[in-house]
């Protein structure tokens, strides 16, 4: 808003491409529904332990340009992040499926739910609220799939 006249209220957007990388380490189980056939459909299920990096808006600079009848524009310059370590600690439910092509090779499919989730101090909403720490609730998790190869020795 403008300090100077009533009413006078811009806005300004700028993209920004923030950045999460995740690395998960899993232990679990798997039940096999059918264990002596080529086709073995299984459920699964376990913990993970998730370490992120993610960028999290630490800044936001901008021209603010006053004109002679007392309004104004604004422009941003520059969003700057910041990058945070977040670990979190997860449960996980799968299902797939194991076609054996081979005694000793396989092919399977599975999908996977994870859910994990982490509060971190937002730094931007920390710095607006004069100190006071905000919290932000980041969701590690979500469904995935994998396809792949097994080798059994």
């Amino acid at each position: 808003p403008n300090k100077q006249k009533y009413l006078d209220i811009v806005y300004a957007e700028a993209s920004a491409n923030p950045k999460i990388n995740e690395m998960m380490f899993n232990l679990g189980v798997n039940f096999h529904l059918m264990k002596e056939s080529r086709l073995r459909p299984y459920l699964g299920g376990g913990i993970s332990y998730i370490n992120g990096k993610i960028d999290l808006l630490d800044d936001i600079e901008f021209n603010e340009t006053f004109y002679g009848d007392k309004t104004h524009s604004i422009e941003i310059t520059r969003v700057i992040f910041t990058n945070e370590t977040v670990n979190a600690l997860g449960f996980y439910g799968k299902a797939g499926i194991d076609l054996e092509v081979t005694r000793a090779l396989s092919v399977f499919g599975e999908g996977q739910f994870l859910i994990a989730e982490k509060e971190v101090a937002h730094p931007l909403a920390t710095k607006i609220s004069d100190g006071q720490e905000q919290l932000l609730e980041i969701n590690l998790g979500g469904a995935s799939a994998l396809l792949g190869v097994k080798i059994r020795f």
